[in-house]
């Protein structure tokens, strides 16, 4: 073991001489930063395996400061370069054709200089490249938006639409265009109060701009109630939902992308069906997973092409699967609703209180009934979190 040991530190010092030697930083065991411009650092990890022997993945990261402020900030958490998380992410073998996994393996009593020479050729030049592409907010937000490759964090669900927040017109200091009309504004009323004094004398000026600010005081509210209420073809923000999605939608996700590292050593790889129809909430979710299969039912799929891995919508009995195959499932709450049932109140039952905390406080059980759910299946012989 202390000869392994040896041979690790080894290899990450010729790295580290290599990539500092071109003008990177290091920061801890494997993570290594160059500052491209003020608003983006580049970031590259050595994702290292030494199950089978020791060879190294680098995943090639870009962080965009100014959104991972914003990101931690709306989280209520501290930036840390190394623990937040990054923009966007890559392995390097997907950066170049073939996009594909590539590592570097290295072998102990070996000379393994040219090896680590070729590893950080490939990080300075494609790496390199690949970060200097990525160094707008336009840029990243199409990368995030297109590129299914992307490495997936807890962050990852919440940065595009954050990027999109900032690519908004109103997200930093607004719009000279805006300043005008508003300049103009106050102009043209100050005119019509003027002609109004002369044309009616000051007190009946001053009744009429009472008049005129009530009006449109309350046109704004009438407004504002309307925007909310409606939707408009035109209208940039998300539609409020009228049933939103449970948390256990992205509890699937989740399992699924660790079950795809495992199995394919990508997050969105997995090959396994689901049965869900083409306007589902499950649908929607699982579009990233390229190599998932999505049928209308699950008998129309041939018992022979079920895999270890099938989503369905929520059922009792495990899936038509081969004779010899066992499943065990998990259900995931896809939408949650209260419902009179849930708050518990008879005309001949003396626990209406929630109900009546319910419909005057907006106070309720901690966790609505789930309407809608889907059910994971696994092979019993596939381990999840292995």
């Amino acid at each position: 073991m202390p000869s392994r040991v040896g041979f690790y530190r080894e290899i990450y010092r010729m790295i580290q001489e290599g990539l500092c030697a071109r003008g990177m930083r290091r920061h801890s065991k494997g993570i290594y930063s160059r500052k491209i411009t003020t608003n983006a650092t580049g970031v590259v990890g050595l994702n290292a395996a030494t199950r089978y022997g020791f060879s190294i993945n680098p995943i090639i990261a870009v962080q965009y400061l100014p959104l991972e402020y914003l990101l931690a900030e709306l989280k209520e958490r501290e930036f840390h370069l190394t623990k937040s998380g990054d923009t966007i992410a890559l392995p390097i073998g997907y950066l170049s054709e073939p996009r594909e996994y590539r590592d570097w393996s290295f072998e102990e009593g070996e000379d393994n200089a040219a090896t680590v020479a070729d590893m950080v050729h490939e990080i300075t030049t494609v790496g390199f490249r690949y970060m200097e592409e990525n160094v707008t907010l336009e840029a990243i937000c199409e990368r995030i938006s297109k590129d299914r490759h992307c490495i997936a964090d807890m962050n990852q669900p919440y940065r595009l639409p954050t990027g999109y927040l900032m690519l908004g017109r109103y997200a930093a200091l607004g719009d000279r265009a805006d300043l005008a009309l508003a300049v103009i504004a106050v102009v043209v009323q100050v005119l019509l109060g003027l002609s109004f004094g002369l044309a009616l004398g000051s007190a009946g000026a001053l009744r009429t701009a009472a008049a005129a600010t009530g009006v449109a005081l309350l046109a704004l509210t009438l407004s504002a109630g309307w925007g909310v209420a409606y939707e408009h073809p035109a209208d940039p923000r998300e539609a409020l939902l009228r049933e939103p999605t449970a948390m256990g939608v992205r509890d699937l996700v989740q399992t699924l992308h660790d079950l795809s590292w495992e199995q394919t050593g990508m997050p969105t790889t997995l090959e396994f069906v689901f049965e869900a129809p083409g306007d589902s909430v499950l649908a929607w979710y699982l579009r990233g997973f390229e190599m998932a299969q999505r049928v209308d039912q699950l008998g129309d799929v041939n018992r022979d092409d079920i895999g270890m891995i099938v989503a369905t919508g929520g059922r009792d009995e495990p899936v038509s699967a081969p004779v010899d195959a066992e499943y065990t499932g998990q259900d995931f709450a896809l939408h949650r609703q209260w419902t009179p049932r849930a708050l518990g109140c008879r005309f001949w039952d003396s626990g209406c209180n929630v109900a009546f905390g319910w419909f005057l406080f907006r106070d309720a059980p901690p966790l609505p009934e789930a309407v809608e759910r889907a059910t994971l299946w696994r092979h019993v012989d596939v381990a999840i979190g292995n």
